[in-house]
């Protein structure tokens, strides 16, 4: 998804296995595999990879929109809720 995308504001990875999967690799390492997708070896290399630990993250992330949702493109008058 990310290269369908082309995801260069980063990529981040969350869920309860993927910071159990860190201490396993450098982080060189886990983006040279990530990046090495011939022929989009170039587009892939620009994407930052992250990797979310809260527990909470999904919340965080809501709150962040709630908080200021013109950050997000979401500032559209036709929408059902506001903050």
């Amino acid at each position: 998804l990310a290269l369908a995308f082309k995801a260069t504001g980063g990529v981040y990875l969350a869920g309860g296995i993927v910071p159990r999967l860190l201490p396993l690799a450098d982080s060189a390492t886990i983006h040279a595999v990530f990046s090495g997708k011939p022929p989009m070896e170039d587009l892939a290399a620009r994407f930052a990879l992250h990797v979310i630990t809260a527990h909470d993250g999904a919340e965080q992330g809501l709150a962040a929109i709630a908080a200021a949702p013109e950050r997000f493109g979401l500032d559209d008058p036709s929408r059902l809720w506001f903050a």
